[in-house]
């Protein structure tokens, strides 16, 4: 079973100079050096390379060589970086990224089941998998006996039955998908008139590119949910409402 915690799916031993996270059959790993994890992220063995990523900052600083942060790391990810390159690395501010990141998305999720129905077939698209673990649990909290039926894939093809499709991925400052791993799959829920919801709990990037085929319904984020060309206004003043979707 994959943890649906940031805390719970990667640690780093900074004693031993290791870093443990799981595979995708939910068995544990750990691996030595950054060589070793390089090697394993890069054969798709490892669960939520985004969540590895940031202790694998911490690691690899250990082991006196420089780490690559994903194309659009989220926010928490981005600041740890930035402060462990001038302040350094420790176990706190490990976990307060992790803490930040498990608040996102748990508040993302809790929002993004509102646009769901018992009767749906959801189809929930994230090939980093945490996304998809996180709102999983939280449909289960949440929604008791009422659940729709779920699949999680890693990318294309779609089910063929799916009425509506939950995406984790980046978005910029438009609201376009910015994971372009995902076009194929999203490009058939759209060809199906699907509707397509992206999950960004820390917002949008304007350092990525974006799929410019590729429409969505909605933005979902940790501070609400927004319609597309609205989604820059994440980054406005707090007191700033989003343009929340109506779910009627």
């Amino acid at each position: 079973m994959l943890p649906h915690r940031a805390r719970d799916s990667v640690q780093y031993d900074p004693a031993h100079r290791q870093l443990h996270a799981f595979r995708w059959d939910g068995t544990r790993i750990h691996c030595d050096t950054p060589a070793e994890l390089d090697h394993a992220l890069g054969t798709d063995c490892i669960y939520s390379p985004l969540l590895v990523s940031a202790a694998a900052l911490w690691f690899a600083a250990d082991h006196g060589v420089d780490w690559q942060l994903p194309l659009g790391a989220p926010e928490p990810i981005r600041t740890l970086a930035s402060r462990g390159t001038t302040e350094g690395y420790s176990p706190s501010t490990l976990q307060r990224c992790l803490s930040a990141l498990d608040r996102g998305y748990d508040r993302t999720c809790r929002l993004a089941i509102e646009l769901l129905s018992v009767d749906d077939h959801l189809c929930i698209l994230d090939p980093d998998g945490f996304c998809a673990q996180v709102l999983l649990h939280v449909m289960g909290q949440t929604m008791g006996a009422a659940l729709p039926r779920v699949s999680w894939v890693r990318a294309d093809p779609l089910p063929s039955d799916a009425t509506i499709v939950l995406v984790h991925t980046g978005v910029d400052q438009r609201g376009a998908p910015t994971d372009h791993t995902l076009t194929p799959a999203l490009l058939q829920a759209q060809q199906r008139a699907l509707p397509r919801y992206a999950l960004v709990p820390f917002g949008p990037r304007n350092d990525t590119p974006s799929s410019a085929d590729v429409d969505i319904n909605a933005v979902v984020t940790a501070r609400g949910i927004y319609r597309p060309d609205r989604v820059a206004r994440y980054h406005d003043d707090a007191d700033i409402g989003p343009d929340i979707i109506s779910l009627t």
